[in-house]
């Protein structure tokens, strides 16, 4: 994945499929750990993406709502704008300044 080169190559590692709970199941799909930053792709486009439910919705915000009480950053994103994710991740982790 060019996202996970092109910070590797900056010294930064994301896991992927990280658990950020001690006792919730809960993980996200890439995380930089040293830094408390993590990236959630939504399926949102999908028909049988569980985002779209409210259900599923609800379940999002929990684990949100938990991830910013425990000091991490969450960046969202999906098909529509996961161009500018680099650039994202890099502000995020120090990296590139604040626009």
């Amino acid at each position: 994945d060019n996202i996970r080169l092109h910070l590797r190559q900056r010294g930064y590692l994301n896991v992927q499929e990280f658990s950020f709970h001690g006792t919730r199941k809960w993980r996200f799909d890439h995380a930089f750990p040293q830094h408390k930053v993590a990236v959630e792709y939504e399926g949102i486009f999908s028909d049988k993406s569980r985002h779209t439910t409210r259900t599923g919705y609800a379940a999002d915000c929990e684990k949100y709502n938990e991830a910013a009480l425990l000091g991490w950053k969450v960046l969202r994103v999906t098909a529509g704008n996961v161009a500018g994710l680099t650039g994202m991740i890099e502000r995020a982790l120090g990296i590139k300044p604040d626009c």
